[in-house]
């Protein structure tokens, strides 16, 4: 699996931990330090590679699925959404965590809450926008939304058309 933006990485952690193979992406040299250090810490050779979305460093068709979270107005992009749908295999699955939203009572989520709003970063996405932008890059995708038991998540799921 593919992780675009891994940032810090907690996800590959998550999904080193869930036995899943893969490989990070960021643009960051700061991120991939940290998330170097992080995954050393658990035990885990870091698999991470700096490069630009908008120009994956992989071969055709190489992985069974690309996971974003939090991605910034880099991932509609056309150039980006092309890469993707190159590097993943015919079926292959994008899972795009667009948003989350702290839901769980106390003044902790609030404050949290509020500090995102007063940002900007909890303004909406232009989903129809983006779904469009997908299906003409031969990704169909979809919005979905899910509640969890202390946060919502609003996520992109999408599939390489061939």
């Amino acid at each position: 699996m593919l992780e675009i933006a891994h940032g810090t990485g907690d996800m590959q952690l998550d999904l080193r931990a869930a036995g899943v193979r893969t490989v990070g992406l960021d643009r960051s040299p700061h991120m991939g330090r940290i998330a170097r250090r992080k995954l050393a810490g658990q035990g885990f050779r870091a698999r991470l590679v700096r490069a630009d979305a908008m120009a994956l460093p992989f071969g055709n068709a190489r992985f069974p699925a690309v996971v974003s979270t939090f991605p910034t107005n880099f991932i509609g992009h056309p150039r980006t959404l092309a890469e993707i749908r190159r590097v993943l295999r015919p079926g292959g699955r994008l899972v795009i965590v667009m948003n989350g939203q702290l839901t769980g009572a106390g003044p902790v989520p609030r404050l949290l809450e509020l500090a995102y709003r007063v940002t900007g970063q909890r303004d909406p996405w232009p989903v129809d926008g983006i779904l469009a932008q997908f299906r003409e890059a031969g990704l169909p995708a979809e919005s979905v939304s899910r509640a969890l038991p202390v946060s919502a998540v609003s996520l992109i799921v999408a599939q390489r058309a061939d």
